[in-house]
């Protein structure tokens, strides 16, 4: 086994092996948010530390000549580094950043999201865009909605990029509430079962918006972060109010109607196209006035919606994003379009047929936090028809 304690008595790249304990210096944090360490010529990452932080790693797995390693010890702390809320942090999946302050994780997600703009063929398209900054108010105890694998009962996380599962004695960025809940669920003994479990009010699923309660179950997608989602609406609202006619709008993968409510508010009709039987289910109970189509997006836009050429429409699609979606948008006249995205890659190719087609441009691009102490970063971007 090779021990390395300077970069002067490092083994050659040629030379690594796993098991080699090295001494590393972590320069700065990858886009998955692990800190990055060079041997020589060779990048290592090291989840959960620090720009600054000087560690002892063992080597584990390399992957296309690069190391993932693992940190034995910490010699010299970051001055970035902040006491852990949670005991299970460093063994948990669910959490990246609990270790970094949260000034840091948020200039880190803006520099990282600027990074890979400048990386992409969007370049061209956003130097005159300054990226909006939307911190969260409350950086723990903001989730609530969450997914545990519950076993004999205990409650479980699995461990960083793992399918073992962690027991948890607690866990900082749930509510109040929905830890209750955690605790109450963990009583039956006998269920062995993975749950999506949500707490937004004590007796009813519901959580409000724009005057309106959007009911929900767990089998629907809603937003974690109640408070952050609010200012994502507000955003919405904004680009609404600013345009002159006010017709017809498409909110597209509208859920339960979490941006439909404030888009029925101001338009004199709404097209709200969801696929999942349960939650179309429940927006037509939140927001009756909208017409709600019960279809996959792009079926409906080539069958239902395919000659209208509505004055504002609102994506929010899954991690998977809407490639398809945007190239048939691009084709029509739209005053304004906003992309509502928690995958950065697919955002970026998305959004790239938009722009080529020279038909619109980027007004805005509002980053908003829903997910402190994760890598996580949801982005809200406005487009306006040239």
């Amino acid at each position: 086994m090779n021990t390395a304690e300077s970069q002067e008595s490092n083994p050659s790249s040629t030379q690594l092996s796993a098991g080699d304990i090295c001494t590393l210096t972590v320069e700065h944090l990858g886009s998955r948010g692990e800190g990055i360490a060079r041997l020589h010529d060779v990048r290592i990452f090291l989840a959960k530390t620090a720009p600054g932080d000087r560690v002892r790693a063992q080597l584990k797995t390399k992957i296309r000549g690069q190391w993932i390693a693992e940190v034995i010890e910490i010699l010299e702390a970051s001055p970035h580094r902040v006491q852990p809320s949670c005991r299970h942090f460093q063994d948990c999946g669910g959490c990246d950043f609990q270790h970094l302050s949260y000034d840091f994780q948020i200039d880190w997600k803006e520099k990282i999201t600027g990074h890979w703009i400048s990386r992409s063929p969007l370049q061209t398209f956003t130097e005159d865009i300054d990226l909006e900054i939307y911190p969260a108010t409350e950086p723990l105890h903001y989730r609530h909605r969450t997914r545990l694998q519950f076993k004999n009962g205990k409650f479980n996380y699995h461990k960083p990029r793992s399918q073992e599962l962690l027991p948890l004695e607690e866990c900082p960025v749930l509510t109040p509430r929905l830890w209750s809940k955690v605790l109450e669920v963990a009583k039956d003994k006998t269920l062995n079962q993975e749950l999506s479990l949500s707490a937004v009010k004590q007796d009813e699923l519901y959580y409000e918006v724009e005057g309106r309660k959007l009911y929900f179950d767990e089998s629907c997608f809603t937003q974690a972060n109640e408070v952050q989602n609010k200012k994502m609406i507000g955003i919405v609202k904004e680009e609404i109010l600013s345009l002159g006619q006010k017709k017809k709008a498409w909110d597209l993968y509208a859920g339960i109607g979490n941006f439909t409510a404030v888009m029925a508010n101001h338009f004199e009709s709404t097209a709200a196209v969801e696929s999942h039987s349960k939650a179309i289910q429940f927006g037509r109970q939140n927001v009756p006035e909208a017409q709600w189509i019960k279809k996959d997006v792009y079926q409906s836009l080539v069958e239902d919606l395919k000659s209208e050429d509505p004055d504002f429409v609102l994506l929010d699609p899954s991690r998977e994003g809407a490639l398809s979606i945007c190239r048939l948008l691009a084709d029509k006249k739209i005053p304004k379009i906003v992309y509502v995205s928690c995958q950065l890659d697919s955002l970026i190719r998305d959004l790239t047929p938009l722009l080529k087609s020279k038909s619109y441009r980027i007004t805005r691009w509002c980053l908003v936090d829903l997910f402190p102490q994760t890598r996580h970063l949801e982005s809200v971007v406005v487009l306006t028809l040239n």
